[in-house]
C-alpha cells in the first residue's frame, strides 16, 4: 500500500514499515483509508500504482476480529435497556448489493466511506435509519408527496410522537411550532462477520461526459470523449447487519418503526448511489436466521 509519509515522525514510519513486513498482521481499516492512503502517488518508491492495488490492506487484510466483540457489548447494552424498562426490538438484515454510506465524506480519494474510527469497520448510523423511516413513512403511509402534505404529515400525533417535531418544511414554517424530542431511539446497525469475513471491496463508476459537466454545456456530450474512471471504497453485498431500535416512552410505536425501517431498507435502501440499487437489503431475519415479525 503506498502511503504518504514524508510528514509523519520517524518513529510512525518505523512501526508501520515492520507491520508492513509481518504477513498475517491486520490492519484497521479506517486508519490506513483516512490517515493513510495515498491517493496519487507513491512517495515510499515511485511506482504508480493503482488506487485498487494501493487499497489492497483494507481489502484483503483489514482486522475484523474485533467486530465479534463489538456485538457483544451491543448484546449487553441491549440487555441492560431492557432490564431497565425500555422497549427493543432487534433484529438482522441482509445486503443485497453492495452499499456506500458516506460516500460524500472527504477522503484521499475524495469519495469516503463510514467507518468506526475505533475498530475499523463498516457501520450505518443511526442517523440514516432514522431518514429512511421518515421518508418511507411519508411516501408511503402519510402518501404525502409534495412540501405542504409533507408538512401536514409531520404534524401528525403519531409521526411527532416517534420523530419529534421536525424542522418545518420550507415556505411553511408556522410561528407555533416548537422544536420536540421524539420517543425512539435509533441505534447504529453493525456489521455481523463471520470467519474473519472482510466487509470491504473497491468499485468504480465511470463517467464519461466530464468535459462536458465541466464546461458546463460548453462541450457537447458525445461519445468520443474519454471515461474518467473513479474508484471508491463500499461495503460488499450479503453482508448482514445487526439492527435495534429503542423506545424511551412506551412500547406501541416501536413495532410500527420497525416495520418501517426494515421496509425501506429493501424498497428505498441506504447510503449513497441507492437510485442505481447500492445499499438496498433483503427482508429481516432474528438472530436464529428465521424470519421474524414482533
Amino acid at each position: 500500500m503506498e502511503l504518504q509519509m514524508e510528514y509523519l515522525p520517524k518513529a510512525t514510519k518505523d512501526v508501520w514499515h515492520n507491520l508492513r513486513n509481518q504477513q498475517e498482521e491486520k490492519f484497521n481499516a479506517s486508519l490506513i483509508f483516512f490517515r493513510f492512503l495515498d491517493g496519487s502517488k507513491s512517495f515510499l518508491d515511485g511506482s504508480k500504482k493503482t488506487i485498487e492495488e494501493k487499497m489492497e490492506p483494507i481489502t484483503k487484510k483489514a482486522a475484523v476480529e474485533t467486530a465479534q466483540k463489538l456485538l457483544e457489548r451491543r448484546g449487553e447494552l441491549i440487555g441492560w435497556l431492557r432490564n431497565s424498562g425500555y422497549c427493543v426490538i432487534d433484529w438482522k438484515q441482509q445486503l443485497r448489493k453492495r452499499m456506500a454510506v458516506g460516500l460524500g465524506n472527504p477522503s484521499p480519494i475524495e469519495n469516503g466511506l463510514t467507518m468506526d474510527r475505533v475498530h475499523g469497520l463498516p457501520y450505518i448510523p443511526g442517523s440514516a435509519l432514522k431518514g429512511i423511516a421518515q421518508d418511507y413513512a411519508l411516501a408511503y403511509i402519510y402518501q404525502a408527496l409534495d412540501a405542504q402534505s409533507r408538512e401536514e404529515a409531520k404534524k401528525s400525533d403519531e409521526f411527532v410522537e416517534i420523530f419529534g417535531a421536525q424542522t418545518p418544511e420550507k415556505g411553511y414554517t408556522s410561528k407555533s411550532f416548537e422544536a420536540k424530542q421524539g420517543s425512539v431511539v435509533f441505534l447504529d446497525a453493525l456489521p455481523l462477520l463471520t470467519n474473519q469475513e472482510i466487509p470491504f471491496e473497491v468499485e468504480i463508476m465511470n463517467p464519461h461526459y466530464q468535459k462536458y459537466y465541466g464546461s458546463k454545456g460548453d462541450t457537447p456530450p458525445g461519445d468520443y470523449l474519454g471515461p474518467n474512471p473513479i474508484t471508491f471504497l463500499v461495503v460488499k453485498k450479503e453482508i448482514a447487519f445487526h439492527f435495534a431500535v429503542v423506545a424511551t416512552n412506551g412500547c406501541s410505536r416501536l413495532n410500527t418503526v420497525k416495520e418501517w425501517v426494515t421496509s425501506a431498507l429493501p424498497s428505498i435502501g441506504v447510503g449513497g448511489k441507492t437510485r442505481v440499487g447500492y445499499g438496498i437489503f433483503g427482508e429481516p431475519y432474528d438472530i436464529n436466521g428465521e424470519s421474524r415479525q414482533e
